[in-house]
């Protein structure tokens, strides 16, 4: 069947066993629809320069090709059109562009799925559904600015492969259960891969070779039979951010001879061989990623010198650290490693990397016991072959009055020594919150104090962040000790705290951080959904970021609170989601602050909105409430002063939920007085359980 003329509808043939099935020449606004196409020696719809066709729900079944566009074949849409056992390839298109090729079904085609190329540009390929092709589902060859979305392409030797595919686009597809790797990139430069799942691959998840400036945001890469993420052959300048790549049988995320990439807020975990390796590959950056369970090391740098590694956190349990190795610098001069987070964030320590072969890990206090008169702070490094390192030790000082501070000292445990001995020249800065000291000799290293030493706090308020005082970590631009979520205003983060949980639909979720140095005790929620790893921060800020407006009432404290991307959780997707807090008593009694309106609010939609807080206990230094949120982004603790007016209820007085009544005394003669005294206490009484009450309800 052959159409030259325009305007013309082919509907319900069935047309089988010939050179082409239905030949479209020269011939536009055409639609053919419904069509059953079978067995024949060539295409089984084949257009040459024909534009502005419909094809539409087509059932095309043992063709050489099942459609075939080629010859500025541009602004057509094919849709809902089933193609399978193609001798050949399921969809061609060549030199053709601004096609639509959506919510096609496409199984069992020998060679590809769908092939896209020489010059074929601004196509949209979106809701595919491709399975089977021997050499890969979605091919892109030589052709630039084209958008895949939402295809599903599984059990094909490459599940999409892109080769000199500039700025191409590929945004929420699943490329699964493929024979060779999942996500192939090729000399396809300027390419931004979003949202995708490329797992459960006998190959790599994603593959990246000669691209550079491509942009890899919030991919899920995991179960892959080799690398998760592997990037080599001058793959420069690439950034990825907010990446899930886990459980996969070697490295998990791989730069070789890649230069000048970003890799920030990932997430890496339980892979079969280091977490983040990079061989010869220099001047990268790799911030505020969480790495943990892998083997071999968390973080691997081989022949790969002037990187920038800053706030990461490399966690492995005892599963995993027996002869491992949390940060491992083989012959990589020149990086500045600055707070690294290790052992769940418990320690940190920085420094400059030498040339020689150096290994950073962690040893137990029960298998390493500190010196005879010492307490240990935050557990043992474990470093190898420092030689002439410059390192800082970081320390918490929360809880940590001045006496002990000024206490605080670095020892070493020789390798090949069961003593240990002061390190020479080390010096403490209370300022910054560290120990510094040049490092000479293998060993074990640990921050110590002497026993007996006493902890409280000289000072409970952390401030008032509508004033700009500090809190008791020091916010000054020369301490890097705190991480920076994207769009954040680094010099206005004071200190911050991550956790990391596993969210699976219908469990109960509860971050933890009643160890930090942060207002903030916990985030919890009913989980509805499948997320993965999620990473919970909480920033604490010393003023208001650009474009927040400062609240009306007295403030406390201003945080960011996220928990994973922006819209990762919220109350689409999760019940009960609530913050645990606490607030100083000193604070509320420097304030004259009415206790009864202490509450939490959300800078949401340009406007502070106040949130329901309710009081759960207080001790003799704080009150700890938590409040409810639909979602997260900037916070404030905010409270009202006493006015004239108001009911007040020091902050020294207990307002808890139970109030004792009284052990009642029968009124006589010999004590006069007794029914007014008994009026004002009952009054007191009353003041107290409303005063609660409000608390509760607001």
């Amino acid at each position: 069947m052959e159409l030259y003329g325009s305007d013309n509808t082919v509907t319900n043939n069935i047309v089988t066993g010939n050179y082409y099935g239905i030949y479209v020449y020269y011939s536009d606004n055409n639609t053919i629809t419904g069509n059953t196409i079978n067995n024949n020696s060539d295409n089984g719809i084949h257009m040459r320069t024909a534009t502005n066709n419909q094809i539409s729900e087509n059932t095309l079944n043992a063709n050489d090709q099942g459609i075939h566009l080629s010859l500025s074949s541009n602004n057509n849409t094919l849709i809902n059109n089933t193609i399978n056992d193609s001798s050949d390839v399921g969809f061609y298109i060549l030199s053709s562009i601004n096609n639509t090729v959506a919510e096609n079904t496409l199984y069992n085609n020998s060679a590809y799925g769908m092939y896209i190329v020489s010059s074929s540009h601004y196509n949209t390929l979106s809701n595919n559904n491709i399975n089977g092709g021997d050499t890969a589902g979605i091919n892109m060859d030589s052709s630039t600015y084209n958008t895949l979305s939402g295809n599903e392409v599984n059990g094909d030797s490459y599940g999409i492969r892109l080769i000199a595919a500039m700025n191409s686009t590929l945004t929420n597809n699943n490329a699964t259960s493929d024979s060779g790797t999942g996500i192939y990139l090729s000399y396809s430069s300027n390419s931004t891969l979003t949202s995708n799942n490329a797992s459960d691959n006998s190959g790599t998840g994603i593959y990246l070779s000669g691209s550079v400036n491509c942009v890899l945001t919030d991919n899920i890469v995991r179960d892959n039979g080799f690398y998760g993420i592997n990037m080599q052959t001058d793959s420069n300048n690439n950034t990825l951010t907010y990446n899930t790549v886990s459980n996969n049988s070697n490295y998990g995320l791989r730069l070789q001879d890649s230069d000048y990439c970003t890799l920030a807020d990932n997430i890496v975990s339980n892979n079969s061989q280091s977490g983040i390796l990079l061989f010869m590959s220099n001047h990268n950056e790799l911030t505020n990623n969480t790495v943990f369970e892998n083997t071999n090391s968390g973080i691997h740098l081989s022949n790969s010198a002037n990187c920038t590694l800053l706030d990461n956190q490399v966690n492995n349990s005892d599963e995993y650290n027996t002869g491992y190795r949390y940060l491992y610098l083989g012959t990589s001069p020149d990086n500045v490693v600055t707070s690294l987070l290790v052992n769940d964030g418990m320690a940190e320590l920085g420094f400059t990397s030498n040339s020689s072969y150096s290994s950073i890990g962690w040893a137990s206090e029960l298998e390493y016991p500190h010196p005879t008169g010492k307490t240990g702070i935050n557990g043992n490094y474990w470093i190898t072959t420092p030689i002439n390192m410059d390192a800082e030790f970081f320390y918490n000082d929360t809880d940590m009055n001045s006496t002990t501070e000024a206490d605080i000292e670095l020892y070493v445990k020789p390798l090949s020594s069961s003593e240990w001995n002061e390190v020479a020249g080390s010096s403490l800065d209370t300022d910054n919150n560290s120990v510094s000291a040049t490092l000479t000799m293998s060993g074990y290293y640990a921050l110590v104090v002497s026993d007996g030493s006493s902890s409280g706090d000289d000072d409970d308020s952390p401030g008032d962040s509508s004033s700009g005082s500090s809190t008791t970590r020091s916010s000054s631009s020369s301490s890097s000790r705190t991480s920076v979520s994207p769009g954040q205003d680094s010099s206005i983060v004071t200190s911050t705290v991550t956790s990391v949980k596993r969210i699976i639909s219908g469990s109960e979720i509860d971050y933890e951080f009643s160890g930090s140095d942060t207002p903030v005790l916990g985030v919890s929620f009913d989980a509805k959904d499948d997320e993965g790893l999620v990473v919970a921060k909480v920033e604490v800020l010393s003023e208001a970021p650009s474009g927040v407006s400062q609240h009306s009432s007295k403030a406390y404290q201003m945080m960011s609170i996220n928990v994973g991307s922006e819209g990762t959780i919220s109350s689409g997707n999760a019940d009960n989601i609530q913050i645990r807090f606490k607030v100083s008593k000193g604070w509320i009694e420097q304030n004259n602050i009415d206790i009864t309106t202490i509450r939490m609010t959300r800078y949401h939609d340009d406007q502070w909105n106040d949130l329901p807080t309710y009081q759960e206990s207080e001790d003799g230094e704080y009150i700890y409430l938590y409040a409810e949120t639909p979602g997260f982004s900037i916070f404030g603790v905010v409270g009202d002063e006493i006015t004239a007016s108001s009911d007040q209820v020091p902050a020294s007085a207990s307002i808890t939920e139970e109030v004792a009544e009284p052990v009642a005394e029968k009124e006589t003669k010999d004590t006069p007085g007794f029914t007014a005294l008994a009026g004002v206490v009952f009054v007191s009484l009353v003041v107290l359980t409303r005063k609660n009450k409000n608390l509760r309800e607001r």
